[in-house]
């Protein structure tokens, strides 16, 4: 698959304990922090005010939502941990308002670690994105397949825009792997 199609669709999903080994390597490496998961209620990391909760690609979006409202008033900075294969276009406008909410109410910005399985066996790649600004960087990303730029001939289908926005879940997936990858402070992690 060519990087930045439209049709790229994430192989496989992530669970959550994956992708908590990857954000702990991730905080170890890249961000200097030397933590443990929690256990039980609350979130997976706390270190220095800051916490990050970890997600796999099946979880309850309602119930994160809560839980980093909840966090909102307790830490200084939040992050919420998701695999690619997590992220529909109704989530992203719902973090997008859930970011913009947490900065209203508690002066704090939603970060969100995005995390892309690479083919390689154990290798993954870590993307930092703001809540308020991904559905925006997101849309960007779109507009910019080569998708859109087919040319106005008579091969081209009929209705070929509204084709592609239907199937909108894979454009918004395959932009942030786009973002991910085209990010200069991505990261890779291997396990």
């Amino acid at each position: 698959m060519e990087e930045g199609k439209a049709s790229e669709k994430p192989k496989r999903g992530i669970d959550e304990k994956t992708v908590r080994s990857a954000v702990q390597k991730y905080l170890e490496i890249h961000r200097k922090v030397t933590t443990k998961p929690t256990r039980g209620a609350g979130p997976d990391f706390i270190f220095d005010g800051e916490i990050v909760e970890t997600k796999g690609s099946k979880f309850g979006f309602d119930r994160a939502v809560k839980q980093m409202l909840d966090y909102a008033s307790k830490y200084r900075e939040l992050s919420l941990a998701l695999p690619v294969e997590a992220f529909t276009a109704q989530r992203v406008m719902q973090l997008n308002a859930l970011g913009k909410i947490i900065h209203k109410q508690h002066s704090r910005s939603l970060k969100l670690l995005c995390v892309l399985a690479e083919p390689q066996q154990g290798a993954y790649r870590i993307g930092e994105h703001y809540a308020h600004t991904l559905a925006y960087n997101v849309a960007e990303a779109i507009g910019d397949f080569r998708e859109w730029s087919f040319p106005e001939t008579e091969a081209k289908p009929k209705n070929y825009e509204s084709g592609m926005i239907r199937n909108i879940d894979s454009l918004v997936q395959s932009a942030i792997v786009r973002l991910i990858r085209q990010a200069t402070d991505a990261h890779n992690i291997y396990l």
